[in-house]
């Protein structure tokens, strides 16, 4: 049973951060974009790039650039918007933001 969940996990999850991995982010990317147009909804897609982010790496092992990336994506993960957010790779996160539910509510009172 864990075997299956840990298949499927690995399957749509990037290992290291947790976030979406390519093939996750564009599934859940293609699903939101027709919700949106449905809906009348926008959004944006960003990509962060780290700068200088191998100079850690090398300065400081890739364990301490590991643990870089893993509370980038975590504060990334906790910031206040209905977001996607993908590990392209290297020091690349890509990150779908759409209009959140609760803004729209708040534009019907």
């Amino acid at each position: 049973m864990h075997a299956e969940a840990d298949i499927v996990r690995l399957a749509f999850q990037d290992r290291l951060t947790r976030l979406d991995n390519r093939l996750q982010f564009q599934t859940r990317l293609n699903k939101w974009l027709q919700e949106s147009a449905a809906n009348g909804h926008s959004g944006a897609r960003l990509l962060i790039d780290l700068d200088h982010f191998r100079s850690i790496n090398d300065a400081r092992t890739f364990e301490v650039g590991d643990q870089v990336l893993c509370a980038i994506s975590e504060r990334l993960r906790q910031l206040p918007v209905e977001a996607t957010l993908e590990r392209i790779g290297g020091d690349e996160i890509a990150f779908a933001l759409g209009s959140s539910t609760r803004d729209s509510s708040a534009n019907q009172t």
